[in-house]
């Protein structure tokens, strides 16, 4: 936490130097504002830390980092599961609202419950995607 304020704190001080370069010294500021954009990314991955930290109770192990890395298409597919997952399950509840005697209730229910399920572990892995890739 101490990580994220000190960086915080230095990205708003050059963030305040900018206001001393003219506003045509393009070049003066480039070195800054590259400062600046290091001091964010830094930033913003400490906090992503912080918040998997609390939210797991431990901090992102590198072996999935580089698991993640070795394939950057996984986020997406996941999505992909999660969209067909989400018209599957409307479709089960639309079909046992519609039928509630149909003979096939049961298995509508069983799959809506795997299709729920499913759904929690996708949303799980794209939550500890985000705060161990970010």
């Amino acid at each position: 936490m101490m990580q994220a304020e000190s960086l915080h704190r230095e990205a708003a001080f050059l963030s305040n130097k900018l206001h001393t370069f003219d506003d045509k010294d393009v070049e003066g500021v480039k070195p800054i504002i590259d400062q600046i954009r290091e001091k964010r990314a830094a930033w913003k991955e400490c906090r992503l830390q912080i918040a998997y930290f609390e939210r797991f109770g431990k901090l992102p192990s590198e072996e999935l980092k580089e698991q993640q890395k070795l394939n950057p298409q996984k986020e997406a597919e996941l999505r992909y599961e999660l969209s067909l997952l989400n018209t599957a399950i409307w479709k089960f509840e639309q079909k046992m609202k519609e039928k509630p005697e149909s003979s096939r209730f049961n298995e509508w229910t069983e799959k809506l419950a795997k299709s729920n399920l499913r759904k929690k572990e996708i949303t799980e892995e794209l939550l500890r995607l985000k705060y161990e890739t970010a």
